[in-house]
């Protein structure tokens, strides 16, 4: 058996209950960890937009948790108990007045969707504390998870470990992806991370769990979403992305005050889009100003079309309203994009006018710059629809779900798609107003000219863009009267339009706002005090800064992968899983492949990894799609995720050979808090940068492992 590399201890571990233990707790772990991203964003909405929070909470808990491995206290008992007390304060977090509170302070720097800026200023003191609190909360969380998986590492060779540490991860995300795929509620998570905590020994309180989790399917949930949707309720969704509230859609004021014209859809909170009942028959029941306003908000395109088109593509097609709008106005055929089946779902169960069950309806559930790049039919319209984001695409990231649907690289895309009369309609909620000089500085540099726009002063302002062969050459008096007021297109030299590698359409300019700034520095400042006496403590520097800098290539590596690759595949959360599972994969893959090789190899992986990188950083994403949909799939993968093999191999092999393997892991996940934050330099260099930035983390990593290498050699 020594022969093999298994020694009689290791065999023992395997063979014992140890193994399936140290599984379901690195299963719970990564679960947990994605339970708590999503409900956080869900129920706090600040983050939402700083989803890898959460991210971080889970790397600084995790770490610390290995670092005390050898503690006296056993800090996995209060875990169940604080996940409780978490869940607690997120079902109640509407009623607390946490769901909307910020430290955005102007408007001008960053744009967020919601009620920020009220809070903005007088509360940031406040804000932060509570903040810092629920940080502090989810940080306590997984310290115990760490003690305990650091515990049980102790049983195993460091790479048998790994390995079944990874194995449960990967697991963690698989059962989180199925769980979201049937969009079940906080509820069902909150139950089987209870039983995953019975399983591993402990009782009262994982049975607390599990009826609470019960008692929020029940009884919670619902009570919280009619209290703040009133007797107008009618249904809530948990999405893969959102949560989902519909309500009955009522007049506010005046003479018709009260009655209902469709439902309201809010996501997270926020409203996002209303279901009108804009049939004719339908409107007769109210004023003729009423009843113009009601039907010509989505009808804007076509009547500015000026005729009945032929085929009609509306992205970010929603609940139907578009749709509906388009086959009022004659439309032959339409393409309806979606990204979300359960809104999709929505709309075809409750829009009035039952749009999505119209044959002339083909709908699509993907990412529109998907259907863009596959697309080959030409368009008489082509509608960019309310496709306000409410949510990062992932975790690893400060990119929103619509970012690449609002570029320079997406406009020219759908530009081309365009019929020799065909318009372009961006629509959108101007709020902030330099939102209009984004949109227009985007059309500007991708049509070559300025579009014509339309504006609306509402209680949200709204505004509208037409661009392309139709409206070359036409002035505002050859479009019918619509109620948007002409305003002219203008473009601000202090506005940057957002593109695919800068592809950031709430920041007005390449800077990184302090809305952002301050959050970040907080939390690591916060985070980084009880790691200051650990780091203080080392016996081997060299090899503790070699893990640090791995973990942060690595992630850094992480969230570029996904970044470009949702360019070739969709912004959707299930690339997201996929790739973050493919990733797990080629993470035992390089176990494997460590198990093989001796440390001598970490400086040559290196430099293969360098080469790659540098080979990598002359390759643009959207230029893949000229290989094909199947042929730039697989060379995306190869240029994107290639680097993570031999990122992964060379930390499996020193980390084989590691004498502290608890403080080795802590260190790597230390690194990876640190590279989440380096991924926000993106808003001001772009995501290209962010190769660089890890080519010069891989240039200390290739000193360190010589250094480390040629050591090894000297004691051997």
């Amino acid at each position: 058996m020594e022969a093999k590399g298994v020694s009689s201890k290791g065999l023992s571990a395997l063979l014992s209950r140890d193994w399936h233990r140290l599984f379901v707790i690195s299963l719970l772990s990564l679960f947990l960890e994605l339970f708590v991203i999503r409900w956080l964003a869900t129920e706090i909405r600040i983050f939402a937009y700083f989803k890898n929070m959460a991210l971080m909470s889970a790397f600084l808990g995790l770490s610390l948790g290995f670092l005390w491995c050898n503690s006296k206290r056993d800090l996995f008992k209060h875990t169940p108990l604080i996940l409780l007390y978490l869940s607690g304060i997120l079902v109640s977090a509407l009623v607390l007045g946490f769901t909307h509170m910020s430290f955005v302070a102007a408007s001008n720097s960053v744009m967020m969707f919601g009620n920020f800026e009220d809070f903005a200023g007088i509360q940031i003191f406040y804000v932060s504390i509570v903040l810092l609190g629920i940080y502090a909360l989810s940080v306590l969380l997984f310290i115990g998870l760490g003690q305990e998986t650091g515990r049980l590492f102790q049983s195993f060779k460091p790479l048998t470990a790994y390995s079944i540490n990874v194995a449960g991860g990967l697991a963690g995300i698989l059962l989180f992806s199925y769980l979201s795929f049937f969009c079940t509620d906080p509820g069902v998570w909150l139950i089987i991370a209870g039983l995953m905590f019975m399983y591993l020994g402990r009782k009262l309180i994982p049975a607390c769990i599990i009826i609470f989790g019960i008692f929020y399917m029940v009884y919670l949930g619902p009570f919280v979403a009619k209290e703040a949707y009133k007797p107008d309720f009618i249904t809530t969704v948990w999405s893969p992305y959102y949560r989902i509230d519909v309500r009955e859609s009522r007049i506010s004021d005046g003479e018709f005050k009260g009655q209902s014209v469709g439902q309201d859809m809010f996501i997270n909170y926020d409203s996002f889009q209303t279901m009108v009942d804009d049939r004719p028959s339908s409107l007769t029941r109210f004023s003729k100003q009423i009843a113009d306003e009601l039907s010509e908000f989505h009808l804007r395109p076509f009547i500015c079309y000026g005729k009945p088109a032929k085929n009609v593509l509306i992205m970010g097609a929603g609940s139907g309203s578009d749709v509906a709008a388009a086959l009022r106005a004659g439309a032959e055929h339409i393409d309806a994009v979606e990204i979300d089946q359960s809104i999709y779902k929505i709309g075809k169960d409750l829009h009035p006018e039952k749009p999505y069950d119209s044959p002339k309806v083909s709908v699509h559930i993907m990412d529109a710059r998907t259907f863009l790049k596959n697309t080959k039919q030409k368009y008489d319209v082509i509608v960019f629809a309310f496709l306000d984001s409410h949510t990062a695409f992932s975790s690893l990231s400060s990119l929103r779900t619509d970012n690449y649907i609002f570029t320079k690289e997406s406009i020219q895309e759908a530009s081309a798609l365009l019929s020799p009369t065909g318009i372009l309609c961006v629509s959108f909620i101007n709020k902030p107003d330099w939102l209009w000089d984004k949109h227009c500085a985007i059309a500007k540099a991708a049509t070559g000219e300025l579009p014509l726009g339309f504006y609306k002063e509402n209680k949200l302002p709204s505004a509208f863009l037409l661009s392309g062969p139709g409206v070359k050459g036409k002035t505002y008096k050859d479009f019918p009267k619509i109620s948007f007021f002409p305003r002219e297109a203008s473009v601000r030299s202090d506005i940057t339009p957002s593109e695919d590698d800068w592809p950031f359409l709430f920041l007005p300019r390449r800077e990184l706002p302090m809305t952002y700034v301050w959050p970040i520095f907080l939390i690591i400042f916060v985070g980084f005090l009880p790691l200051y006496n650990e780091i203080r403590k080392t016996d081997d520097a060299a090899i503790d800064s070699l893990m640090f800098c791995l973990g942060m290539g690595f992630m850094l590596l992480e969230v570029r992968s996904m970044s470009e690759l949702s360019l070739l595949f969709g912004s959707t959360w299930l690339v997201n899983s996929v790739i973050i599972a493919t990733v797990m994969l080629f993470i035992l893959l390089s176990n494997y492949i460590a198990s093989k090789l001796s440390t001598r190899w970490t400086p040559v992986l290196t430099m293969i990894l360098l080469a790659v990188l540098v080979l990598s950083a002359f390759v643009k994403a959207s230029s893949l799609a000229a290989f094909g949909p199947v042929g730039g799939s697989v060379l995306g993968c190869l240029v994107f995720l290639l680097p993570l093999i031999f990122s992964s191999a060379i930390f499996s092999l020193m980390f084989k050979t590691s004498k502290t393997v608890n403080r080795s892991l802590a260190f790597n996940l230390v690194g990876g808090l640190v590279g989440v934050c380096l991924e926000y330099l993106s808003m001001v260099f772009g995501i290209k940068a962010l190769t660089y930035i890890a080519i010069t983390i891989y240039l200390v990593v290739l000193y360190l492992t010589k250094k480390a290498v040629a050591r090894s050699v000297v004691g051997s």
